[in-house]
C-alpha cells in the first residue's frame, strides 16, 4: 500500500509571501491472516520519503531508500520505519483491537505519537468496504485524520478506493 500526501500553502513572513510545498510518501506493508474473530492484520512501514520546499528551495528532505540522511527530518521520520502494529477485525471490517506503535518518541516533534498512530490505523479500517468486492470495484470513503500538535482541526480526506487485486505471499 502506498500513500502519498501533498500539501501547499502560502503565508506572509516579514511582509513577503512564502510558498511552502510538502510531499510525503509512505509504503506500508500489511500481512493478513485468519483470526478467530475475523482477520488479523500486521502493519509495518517499509519506506518513507518526504520533501519540503519553501519558495522552491529544499528546506527539509528524507528518503529511507538512501538511509534517510541526518537532520531534523531523520530524527522525526526514522521512528516510522520501526513502527509496527497488529490489528484484529471482525468479518465486517470493524476494528476490534490494536496493539503496537511503541517507540515513536521522535515523531513527537511532528505532534504524532502512539495515540495519533493508533487513531490513523482506526481510520484506515474505514477503507475496508464491509462487503465482498471484485477486482476493479471502487468505493468512496470520507474520514478525518488527526494531526496531533500540528493542528487541533483534523484533516478531512475524501478518497476513492479501487481494489486492484490481492498478492499472496
Amino acid at each position: 500500500f502506498e500513500e502519498q500526501t501533498t500539501s501547499a500553502m502560502t503565508m506572509k513572513m516579514g511582509g513577503a509571501e512564502m510558498a511552502t510545498e510538502s510531499t510525503m510518501t509512505q509504503t506500508i506493508h500489511y500481512d493478513v491472516a485468519a483470526h478467530e474473530s475475523g482477520s488479523e492484520v500486521k502493519l509495518a512501514v517499509d519506506a518513507v520519503k518526504m520533501s519540503t520546499l519553501m519558495n522552491g528551495q529544499e528546506m527539509m528532505a528524507f528518503d529511507s531508500a538512501n538511509g534517510g540522511g541526518g537532520g531534523p527530518a531523520a530524527a522525526m521520520l526514522k521512528p516510522l520505519l520501526e513502527a509496527k502494529a497488529t490489528m484484529v477485525y471482525d468479518e465486517k471490517g470493524k476494528m476490534l483491537k490494536i496493539e503496537g506503535f511503541d517507540g515513536l518518541e521522535g515523531m513527537g516533534q511532528l505532534g504524532i505519537g502512539k495515540e495519533e498512530m493508533e487513531q490513523m490505523a482506526r481510520q484506515t479500517a474505514l477503507l475496508i468496504p464491509g462487503k465482498e468486492v471484485e477486482v476493479g470495484d471502487s468505493w468512496d470513503v470520507s474520514t478525518e485524520l488527526p494531526l496531533g500538535q500540528l493542528s487541533k482541526t483534523p484533516a478531512t480526506m475524501d478518497l476513492t478506493v479501487t481494489f486492484k487485486g490481492m498478492e499472496e505471499k
